[in-house]
């Protein structure tokens, strides 16, 4: 057994529609439950980027040389793209259907995690799709597992110099639960229509697939050191 542990990361990617940006954040999760998060980078892409410069860059983050000996989880919200944005995804991921994986636990060092979003009155689901696994999710469930950590003084933001940082704390203090008055459908976004929110929802998005999804095995698999928190990149 390894004394040290890997670092496990969480790349949160929110894809950008007509009007809106893609953005992306990565988590990294620290010690055994309740576990500590760090968000250590924050992107926001132009707008209108093409999704195969997106790919490409989150590609090459995920195999940056601080990755290499990192578990890496890519959640992706699939919500308006669907199936052929995770195709790219898989394929620039995994060259040649290629999957690297941890040569004591057999678990995969990289995975794909594509998270459709959904309204009120639907569980969790989690469905195979082949080469991949989606899972659906109701957006309340993103939000209040992002206020469980907030609340539990659970995430720490390492964003010192960060272009993004200040669009984030304001994407946070405006993000809304809204429930109009005709309706008893609740939905959670930006106060105003002229506010974004799409940094908010890939930190979010991050921090569920980190505290649901990834294995609570990796936090002792690998000893009981904890390895400081850092930078997620520096480039």
């Amino acid at each position: 057994m390894n004394d040290r542990p890997r670092r496990k990361f969480v790349f949160g990617l929110d894809i950008g529609q007509e009007n809106d940006s893609s953005a992306l954040a990565v988590d990294e999760r620290l010690g055994s439950p309740p576990a500590q998060h760090v968000l250590g980078h924050l992107e926001l892409f132009p707008l209108r980027t093409p999704y195969a410069d997106v790919v490409d860059r989150v590609r090459s983050l995920v195999n940056h040389r601080t990755m290499v000996d990192a578990i890496r989880y890519v959640a992706i919200d699939a919500t308006g793209c669907g199936r052929p944005l995770v195709e790219m995804f898989y394929d620039a991921l995994f060259p040649g259907g290629s999957v690297p994986t941890d040569l004591v636990t057999r678990e995969p060092l990289v995975r794909l995690v594509p998270v459709l979003w959904s309204g009120t009155g639907v569980q969790v689901t989690k469905k195979p799709m082949g080469r991949w696994v989606e899972y659906i999710v109701p957006k309340r469930e993103l939000v209040s597992q992002m206020a469980v950590v907030l609340e539990g003084r659970r995430l720490t933001a390492l964003l010192k110099g960060s272009p993004h940082v200040r669009s984030w704390v304001e994407q946070m203090r405006v993000f809304r639960r809204k429930m109009p008055k005709a309706t008893t459908v609740e939905s959670y976004e930006a106060a105003k229509a002229t506010d974004h929110d799409d940094l908010v929802a890939a930190s979010m998005l991050a921090i569920w697939v980190a505290e649901n999804i990834m294995p609570k095995e990796y936090d002792m698999s690998y000893g009981k050191a904890t390895p400081r928190p850092r930078l997620a990149f520096r480039c």
